[in-house]
């Protein structure tokens, strides 16, 4: 998971705008959440939420948040 975190964080701090960032973000809080690092996954999954609220992921992400806290 780390090594395709550093893909998705490309994609996230290179390419902001691209369509791809908001599957990007959700799928860098599930990496850390399949490692078991669910304060990180938290993070990345209510960025998820609060950036792209109208994206399908963002849907997804907030169910991930509640069940990783």
């Amino acid at each position: 998971f780390a090594s395709a975190r550093l893909h998705y964080l490309a994609i996230v701090e290179k390419f902001s705008a691209s369509s791809f960032t908001p599957d990007a973000v959700y799928q860098i809080g599930r990496g850390y959440n399949l490692e078991l690092a669910y304060n990180e996954a938290v993070k990345w999954f209510e960025r998820a939420h609060a950036e792209f609220p109208y994206h399908p992921v963002a849907e997804t992400a907030l169910s991930q948040s509640a069940s990783a806290y």
